[in-house]
């Protein structure tokens, strides 16, 4: 057999040398929605290089006979520079596999089966870039401080967590569509996780990570070769932060807070961070709309045109997506504050799609509550919500005001195929804009804004 080289002897436009590998991994990735989806494989050498692998569309016979964790010797491939986004891994080169290139299958060689390059908490907001186009993906080592199950929000499946490095710096990563699915339920608070392929974003000015298509997640005992590492880790605890998205129904109800100890804080040292108290909805604006009609492709809203609805932007006739976008005043014994709910929020109020409202039931004007919101007026609820110092706060879950502690209930979910497509976040829908003599359904005279009391209060 010829003598196989090294994953680091390789330079872009020369001539390869036989490679020696083990496919550890197999993923695709769509840049964009207008693209074709991509089929690449993370190899690893004999000396524990890795390297990407991107595979000719024409090769579809080629993949049904290259199996994971198999070992091959690899020739006739040609060598690229890296990806400029997206890359797996840091490393100077990526093989291109196409009509001439040949998977010889050998014997089993000692090649690990796992390849990592954690970055620490501290290194994250050096690898994020504010245009989305992510050069290098993320791989974290990390201890799960909290879990949700698999819920949808716009639309999209998604799993949240908490979780923590060695720095105890808490940061949430949401895994999405098809890779939360395959690991809903393997995931468990206090479990140590190597989670791979992250990409780095920001939501109101907080890192986060997302997964991407070529994420992949061991738990615990299986992952190789990090064995000190994980047993410092379950040692440690997150340190305190109400910036972070998803907690549990126990943790809302073990942080509760007031409207007025909120209002009495400065506001520049609590702007995006998370709240939760028990108050009553104690007026609507109506004039503000309780609806918002957007198509979805370009999420500007929709118009009435003749008997239908058209979007002034796209040319082809698009669905329109029907979404509750509703302006309130919540209030507890010590203050009240002007707070939107958005759509999943709502819905899970009410307990009824705002479709099935407009549509089904017939609903539709804009500025005429229907009956289910007006019932909520007076109504004492837990509030979940984001305090904004320059926006209006949005509720981001509600619950029912019982104090017996409900234990978690784990998703059992069939263990799927990871994604094939790479999702990424969508932005928050932006705020109706306020009504000069708005419309209001209440019982009591509205209060002033939480930005104002504040103002005052600093005075």
């Amino acid at each position: 057999m010829m003598a196989a080289g090294k994953v680091t002897d390789l330079v872009p436009y020369e001539a390869p040398v036989p490679l020696k590998v083990r496919v550890i991994r197999k993923y695709c990735i769509q840049w964009s929605p207008t693209d074709k989806s991509q089929l690449f494989y993370l190899l690893v050498d004999e000396s524990g290089n890795a390297v990407e692998a991107k595979i000719s569309p024409r090769l579809k016979k080629v993949d049904n006979k290259v199996f994971l964790y198999k070992c091959y010797l690899l020739t006739g491939y040609v060598v690229d520079p890296p990806q400029k986004i997206g890359r797996v891994v840091d490393q100077a080169v990526t093989i291109i596999v196409g009509d001439r290139a040949e998977f010889h299958a050998i014997d089993e060689l000692p090649i690990q089966k796992q390849f990592y390059s954690f970055a620490p908490y501290s290194s994250l907001e050096g690898r994020y870039n504010p245009t989305g186009k992510t050069v290098l993906l993320t791989d974290y080592l990390c201890k799960i401080q909290r879990v949700s199950t698999v819920f949808q929000r716009s639309n999209i499946n998604m799993l949240k967590m908490v979780v923590f490095d060695h720095s105890r710096e808490p940061i949430e990563i949401t895994l999405w569509e098809k890779i939360a699915f395959t690991y809903a339920n393997l995931l468990a608070r206090e479990k140590v996780i190597a989670i791979s392929s992250l990409k780095v974003t920001k939501y109101l000015g907080t890192l986060q990570l997302e997964s991407t298509s070529a994420t992949t997640i061991v738990i615990d005992l299986a992952i190789e070769g990090y064995s000190e590492e994980i047993k410092s880790l379950k040692a440690l605890t997150a340190r305190a932060s109400s910036h972070y998205g998803y907690q549990t129904e126990d943790d809302i109800r073990n942080n509760l807070t007031t409207i007025g100890d909120i209002l009495s804080k400065n506001p520049e040292t609590i702007n995006n961070h998370r709240f939760s108290c028990i108050a009553k909805v104690k007026e609507i604006f109506a004039n503000r709309k309780w609806f918002s009609r957007k198509c979805t492709v370009c999420l500007d809203n929709m118009r009435r045109e003749g008997v239908g609805m058209v979007c002034k932007n796209c040319t082809v006739a698009q669905e329109e997506v029907i979404a509750y976008c509703v302006n309130a005043t919540i209030c507890d014994n010590t203050a009240s504050m002007p707070v939107v709910f958005f759509n999943e929020a709502m819905t899970q109020v009410l307990r009824v799609d705002c479709r099935k409202l407009v549509i089904d039931e017939e609903y539709n004007d804009l500025v005429v509550l229907p009956p289910q919101l007006i019932e909520l007026i007076g109504q004492e609820k837990i509030f979940h919500f984001i305090f904004k110092s320059t926006e209006t706060p949005s509720i981001q879950q509600t619950l029912d005001v019982h104090f017996t502690a409900q234990p978690e209930k784990e998703t059992e979910i069939s263990h799927e195929e990871v994604a094939v497509s790479d999702i990424t976040s969508s932005s928050t829908a932006p705020q109706t804009p306020a009504s000069k003599a708005p419309r209001r359904y209440d019982r009591q005279e509205p209060d002033e804004s939480p930005a104002k009391k504040m103002k005052d209060k600093q005075e």
